[in-house]
């Protein structure tokens, strides 16, 4: 309760001191969208020039383009390939709702353009409604299909489908599913443990004392520190073969014919 309150005079004292920062930004994020449209229009137009010059196919990959990129803009080539996205997806668009940057990036990712999602988002923008990215993906998931229907779109085409709940299915049987869940828990609680082993700020006599008698191992289960130790010692002798070979492929000279 007392935290509360504080957290509150805090909140109350810094809205004071921030106010005219909050009338500014609040008067730049009126043209967000037009500003980072126009921002995707200018790039386009940067782009075609170094197009036309012909010495290249895709500025995408040049090396002066992207050096540009970063030098003059201080901006990423992946960055700059979204803005471009954006003017390409909503150039043409009339009576553009205000949209924060991220969420128009959202909405012209490939995977994100269903239609009646995208609608909704800007007519609910028009009417006045502060749409930011977690709103977004709410939106566009509800237009997704859902589990069940995504896993067999997934399985007919054979390709990965995003779902209502936000994660791709590919298709697979309800035993593939149950095996691919086992997998993913199995192989994250190992690694969990050898993280949190290789990050323990604490000796092995230290945890000992640091652990009350009730946390630590019972008699009957003592040899499990053993088997432990002997398991990841074959571990680390195996990933160390694969590192080798895997090297070894990477420095193999390529067979022409």
């Amino acid at each position: 309760m007392i935290a509360s309150i504080m957290k509150g005079l805090a909140m109350s004292v810094l809205s004071k001191l921030l106010a005219p920062n909050a009338k500014r930004i609040r008067i730049l994020m009126k043209t967000w969208s037009t500003t980072t449209l126009s921002i995707g229009k200018e790039l386009v137009a940067a782009r075609e020039k170094v197009i036309a010059q012909g010495n290249f196919k895709n500025p995408d990959t040049n090396k002066g383009w992207i050096e540009w990129v970063k030098k003059e803009l201080g901006l990423s080539p992946s960055y700059v390939d979204r803005l471009i996205k954006v003017h390409k997806k909503f150039g043409a668009q009339k009576d553009m709702p205000n949209l924060s940057a991220n969420v128009l990036i959202f909405l012209s990712h490939e995977r994100n353009q269903i239609p009646q999602a995208v609608e909704e988002v800007l007519d609910r923008a028009r009417r006045g409604e502060k749409i930011g990215i977690n709103q977004s993906k709410k939106i566009v998931n509800k237009h997704r299909p859902s589990p069940a229907k995504a896993n067999e779109i997934a399985r007919t085409t054979e390709k990965p489908v995003l779902a209502s709940d936000g994660y791709l299915y590919l298709g697979n049987t309800k035993e593939e599913v149950n095996e691919g869940k086992l997998r993913r828990t199995v192989v994250y609680d190992v690694r969990d443990a050898v993280h949190t082993l290789a990050t323990l700020q604490l000796s092995p006599r230290e945890f000992l004392t640091f652990a009350l008698p009730h946390q630590l191992w019972k008699t009957n289960e003592s040899n499990e520190i053993a088997a432990a130790l002997e398991w990841l010692q074959e571990l680390n002798a195996q990933g160390s073969n694969r590192r080798i070979e895997a090297r070894k492929n990477e420095q193999a000279p390529a067979i022409t014919h």
